[in-house]
């Protein structure tokens, strides 16, 4: 008599066992691979702005952290203002860059953006101190940041479209009947 009920209630089990898998396959799904994804074209001026600000956030806050971590030197005044220089120049670096990148809705590549931009300002650096001019070196310290922030979105806005060309991929995680998991890839062509 035990039997029927048992068999039962396996039988509804097993019955219900594709649905539930279904469900959180949906469920667990990264993308959906049946669906194009087009995506909202994004202002350049909505970018850079974002870089200026977060930029400006971060030139504030490096060269607060600059001149306090150099705030011990015993030589002179000129050392905390070369440790707020450096980490003002690092902090409005990482910031512009962060800042480009969310702007753009993180579709690019941050590492990518921030190299771009030390680069710039290495470069801008480098030059300023070797005409050895103070009216170069105040010109590159309004330059520098522009071309910065320039290449940073053009970077950023490259790497975004690039991204947005390459071959879409899902990943489901689908669970068995026995507790056991699999894993599907399905690439669209």
């Amino acid at each position: 008599m035990r039997s029927v009920p048992l068999a039962a209630t396996v039988m509804l089990l097993a019955a219900s066992v594709p649905t539930v898998a279904a469900q959180y396959r949906d469920a667990l799904r990264l993308t959906d691979p049946n669906q194009t994804q087009v995506a909202k074209p994004i202002s350049v001026w909505r970018v850079a702005a974002s870089g200026v600000g977060l930029g400006l956030a971060g030139f504030a806050v490096g060269g607060l952290i600059g001149a306090g971590l150099s705030g011990k030197c015993t030589s002179s005044d000129e050392c905390q203002a070369e440790g707020a220089f450096l980490g003002a120049a690092v902090g409005g670096t990482l910031g512009m860059a962060l800042g480009v990148h969310l702007g753009n809705h993180r579709r690019g590549n941050y590492a990518l953006d921030a190299l771009t931009g030390a680069a710039v300002w290495a470069t801008g650096i480098g030059i300023a101190v070797a005409t050895g001019s103070e009216s170069a070196t105040w010109a590159a310290f309004v330059f520098i940041p522009i071309v910065q922030l320039v290449t940073t979105v053009a970077v950023e806005r490259a790497v975004g479209r690039k991204r947005a060309k390459a071959l879409p991929v899902a990943l489901s995680i689908v669970p068995g009947i026995r507790g056991t998991t699999s894993v599907a890839v399905s690439l669209r062509f």
